[in-house]
């Protein structure tokens, strides 16, 4: 894989046409090669003094090496202590070799927030998440997240833990870390109070209002497959105002504030013993509190470890192998397209050869590119090495990497450029003057545009989604980075083939009965053709693999076949970060999609217990609303009766008081209590006792237990096949929290049904009972084999089991 024959390798550069140009420009250095395998062998290394060794060595070749700058950084920081200047030197030095990368900021940020410069770690933390090429990353939201809590800013703390632990759509939902974090936000946070004048009665409406409470109650609420979870909050937001309408007609002194105080009070204790059966029971605020975050190793080794196996690349590498491998998997038909792609370099450096001048080579190279090979744009076809090769189609990646291997082949100084959703490929001139070449654009100036080659900087814009995964790095990059993407690119547009071409009426129709008008579906589609917002594409397949079987099916192949291309990405340039972010991205997709199994009679059972329990959870509160503003509507009915007699009581009591001091009677005076001012508010009801919804089992699946007994072998299989799946994965980048979280959470549905399972065994006589044996200890074995070190997730699938159990 990826490699040629040193000897015929040889035996054909001599007899190349272009063999006779004057000076040759390799497809990669050897140091390159040289630099990664070093990387390797520091990063997978058990001993400190052996890894700082080799990244020295680095750093001797490649002085500006983002990776080894941070490793180094990090190293510094175990060895000296908190806030290492030394380390801070080499985290500003990498901060500087790759400006839009967020890594080397972040560990700037904790360490100033470390030494208690917490205005420089704000300003590092932003830079981290700020900028065309950063995204938000686990580290920066809990980063984020710990400052906003060291500085009381509860209300930021709640919010920026909530987005990431609770929506649907994130992929750090149910994160141990970040839900733990999250109840310690919420519990500092002051807790939601309701208070009234003892003079008027009237509700006091300045103080013990909870903002984020619906917020963060709206996402427990929320549904597995909600589209927009912000249409949730927007839609509890507006059940909320009716209610408040509601009290206020029984009980017309509340003001729509102070109503809307009385709901947050209801809505507490439920919000707050949902979070505590969310992180565990046997947790308390104390041990919370002792979890402050700080970037783990794991963070700086940039996802690779000494338990994942690598492959160390050797000086026979060809590139034109790796960019057909992509796509063309079986060997001997990759040797049959090389022959063919061959072919037509030979073709192109023909063509140029005896051009001495680079610029008028390259541009004569841009020209017969155009014109014989990368001919026609699209963004389909052109996409795999096939569509170049036999259809002539192409797109921004492609001929940027074929620009860029038969240009060096011809001499050329040419390197592929990266921007966001966009590469093409520049060249340097005899006077070291860099001329992009844009393989997207027209051969000649016209009307519509200017030349691809040497188009200005300005006039460079992506025509859609080429680049599918995005780049780690924006800028200048060797034919080895870019030729990797070519993996991405054909992993996802398998997924995206079936989703926005060949299904995209059904994808149309799915996304209006969420409703969606035309204009925000073609925005979305255009965002996921983009990668981004992944979490909420998969919603669309699990939505759309409930309608449709046979796109369940299709789809569940798409994604085998997407994450074994994802995995060679990683295996051949696994210091990419994004590479793995792909991998973990779409092994939470494979979930959505087991969960959208659309002939499980089971899942519709589980879905419908789940659907019933946040229904009798919204219709709980609603009610307890209820009864509570009528009994306060009662008090205050009472209330003027009861103060009749209070002021006969007190006119009494001055009588007896006018009498006892005419009589000089020296007896000691009765006190009594004055009423309150209307400055002095006291509070009447707190709620201090906190209620959990209870489990209801749903009932609303049609098929009979009997039909569920016997579809139950085919769905036994399938909950079997799916845990082994998300296994091999989780074995083989080991060096991946996400995917372990993604296992366990996969691993708590999986238990849930035959938590389904069991309570139907009840209902059928003792031979058709359903045997599930085989799937819990499948299940044990996964909690011992991945979670026996880690018991806050360990504890959570040990209590699964032992229900079905």
């Amino acid at each position: 894989m990826w490699r040629r024959i040193a000897v015929t390798a040889a035996i054909l550069a001599l007899c190349l046409p272009g063999a006779s140009f004057a000076k040759k420009y390799p497809h990669f250095d050897s140091r390159e090669l040289q630099v990664r395998n070093l990387l390797l062998e520091a990063f997978q290394s058990a001993s400190p003094y052996h890894r700082e060794t080799k990244l020295k060595e680095v750093l001797k070749l490649d002085p500006d090496n983002y990776q080894a700058l941070v490793k180094l950084g990090e190293l510094e920081m175990g060895r000296e202590g908190k806030g290492s200047l030394k380390a801070n030197e080499y985290f500003l030095q990498a901060a500087l070799a790759q400006p839009h990368r967020p890594e080397a900021y972040l560990a700037l940020a904790q360490s100033y927030f470390q030494m208690g410069y917490e205005p420089e770690g704000r300003d590092y933390l932003m830079k981290a998440l700020s900028g065309g090429q950063t995204r938000l990353t686990y580290e920066a939201i809990a980063l984020e997240g710990q400052n906003y809590l060291d500085t009381a800013n509860y209300y930021a703390a709640v919010t920026t833990y909530a987005d990431a632990a609770l929506s649907k759509s994130s992929p750090w939902r149910n994160d141990p870390h970040l839900l733990r974090k999250l109840y310690q936000a919420a519990t500092l946070s002051d807790a939601p109070t309701f208070w009234v004048w003892k003079s008027s009665g009237m509700p006091a409406e300045g103080v013990g209002n909870v903002y984020w409470i619906p917020y963060v109650f709206a996402k427990l609420l929320a549904g597995e497959t909600n589209l927009d979870e912000d249409a949730v909050y927007r839609e509890f937001l507006k059940v909320l105002r009716q209610q408040v309408e509601k009290l206020r007609e029984i009980n017309p002194k509340l003001s729509p504030r102070a109503a809307e105080k009385w709901i947050n009070v209801i809505l507490y204790p439920r919000l707050m013993a949902a979070l505590r059966q969310k992180i565990g029971e046997r947790e308390t605020v104390e041990s919370v509190v002792q979890d402050r975050f700080a970037l783990s190793e794991k963070f700086f080794d940039f996802g690779v470890c000494n338990q994942e196996k690598t492959t160390l690349l050797g000086d026979d590498l060809n590139l034109y192998e790796v960019f057909l491998e992509a796509s063309i998997k079986d060997p001997n038909k990759r040797k049959e397209w090389m022959d063919k792609l061959y072919k037509m370099r030979d073709e192109a450096l023909a063509h140029v050869k005896g051009i001495e001048d680079p610029r008028k080579r390259g541009e004569e190279l841009f020209k017969w590119l155009r014109e014989n090979l990368i001919v026609k744009y699209d963004a389909v076809d052109g996409i795999t090495a096939e569509g170049v090769v036999d259809k002539k189609k192409y797109l921004c990646l492609t001929g940027a990497i074929l620009y860029t291997l038969i240009g060096r082949d011809a001499g050329l100084n040419v390197s592929g450029y990266l921007r966001p959703n966009h590469a093409f490929a520049v060249m340097y001139d005899k006077a070291g003057n860099r001329i992009n070449v844009e393989t997207t654009g027209p051969v000649k100036d016209t009307p519509e545009s200017p030349t691809g080659f040497d188009i200005p900087d300005e006039n460079i814009i992506s025509r859609g989604t080429d680049l599918r995964g995005r780049a780690a790095a924006e800028g200048e990059t060797t034919p080895l980075d870019l030729v990797s993407y070519q993996f991405t690119n054909v992993g996802l547009n398998k997924v995206d083939q079936l989703m926005f071409n060949k299904y995209r009426d059904q994808l149309v129709d799915t996304l209006k009965e969420e409703g969606l008008d035309q204009s925000q579906i073609n925005r979305l589609i255009e965002i996921w053709r983009h990668a981004g917002a992944q979490g909420q594409k998969m919603m669309a397949v699990a939505l759309m693999s409930m309608k449709y079987p046979q796109f369940h099916a299709e789809m569940s192949t798409a994604i085998d076949e997407a994450l074994d291309t994802f995995a060679q990405a990683r295996a051949f340039n696994p210091f990419n970060i994004e590479f793995l972010n792909v991998i973990e991205n779409m092994a939470e997709g494979y979930t959505k999609l087991a969960l959208a199994r659309p002939s499980s009679s089971m899942l519709e059972r589980l879905r419908a217990a789940r659907e019933k329990e946040r229904a009798e959870l919204r219709n709980e509160v609603q009610e307890q609303m209820r009864s509570e503003a009528e009994a306060e509507a009662e008090r205050a009915k009472k209330k003027p009766e009861k103060e009749k007699k209070e002021a006969e009581k007190e006119k009494a009591s001055a009588a007896n008081k006018k009498s006892v001091a005419e009589k000089g009677n020296k007896e000691k005076k009765q006190e009594t209590k004055p009423a309150a001012t209307e400055e002095e508010p006291s509070e009447i009801r707190s709620y201090d006792k906190e209620e959990g919804a209870s489990v209801v089992e749903g009932t609303g699946a049609e098929a009979t237990p009997y039909q569920t007994r016997q579809e139950w072998p085919k769905e036994r299989a399938f909950w079997l096949d799916s845990l082994k799946r998300l296994e091999r994965l989780a074995k083989r980048h080991p060096c991946s929290e996400r995917l372990r979280t993604t296992l366990l959470e996969h691993s708590l549905l999986v238990a849930d049904v035959l938590t389904v399972a069991k309570r139907l065994n009840v209902q059928l006589d003792a031979d058709n009972k359903m045997d599930y044996d085989v799937l819990v200890d499948e299940l044990i074995r996964i909690r011992t084999e991945f979670f026996d070190t880690q018991p806050e997730m360990a504890s959570r699938l040990s209590t699964k089991i032992s229900q079905i159990l």
